[in-house]
């Protein structure tokens, strides 16, 4: 019997998607300008890893299934 994989809500809900698509966007900007002393910088690998582990969460309430996909392997 062939093995269906479901589908969360990230690929079937326009809001859900644009809104996990704002917090991964964000994470992103977090990485990109670490350490960079801009006025987007948060802070060091602490500081960053802490804002993932908050927006994971956020996308968890959204979609565990999308969150499933994305998580820290080490969180």
């Amino acid at each position: 019997m062939k093995k269906v994989k479901e589908l969360g809500l990230y690929h079937t809900n326009r809001r859900i998607r644009t809104a996990i698509d704002k917090m991964l966007l964000e994470n992103a900007c977090n990485v990109a300008n670490s350490g960079t002393g801009s006025s987007k910088d948060i802070g060091g690998d602490t500081e960053v890893e802490a804002a993932w582990v908050e927006l994971q969460f956020e996308i968890r309430t959204l979609d565990p299934i999308f969150y499933n996909s994305i998580k820290s392997q080490n969180g």
